[in-house]
């Protein structure tokens, strides 16, 4: 589950190989790493679909010092916010490898456009 108190937003993570996964919630991307593993976690989500506002709708309210919440295999880890940015779409860097444990979020932006991609830098603050 990620869990971002700022957006009252409480919804399951999808791990799939399929990109329609995505269509489904809030999807793992399955070539970054799993939390626990010291690296980058991805997390995508689409903001606003045909049938109306999707998981991140609001994902451009979340701020630095927020807290996320994301719950894996039975482990509570407690993430930081650290930046919000916009980038192009081809702008993978964000999705690459770290040695820190990182979760990243991204959706696209602005509301209603896949113009660009509203990304959330987070670091770990604690497990347990």
């Amino acid at each position: 589950h990620l869990i971002i108190s700022r957006l009252q937003l409480d919804q399951p993570v999808l791990d799939g190989e399929a990109e329609t996964t995505v269509n489904r919630g809030i999807w793992r991307l399955p070539r970054t790493a799993t939390p626990g593993l010291g690296s980058n976690t991805v997390l995508v989500g689409h903001r606003f679909t045909y049938t109306g506002p999707s998981v991140f709708y609001n994902l451009d309210k979340v701020q630095a010092n927020d807290d996320v919440v994301l719950v894996y295999n039975k482990i509570i880890y407690v993430f930081r916010v650290d930046s919000v940015q916009t980038v192009e779409p081809t702008d993978l860097n964000v999705e690459a490898p770290t040695t820190q444990e990182k979760l990243t979020i991204y959706t696209c932006t602005p509301l209603g456009s896949v113009r660009y991609r509203l990304v959330i830098n987070s670091h770990l603050e604690k497990s347990q």
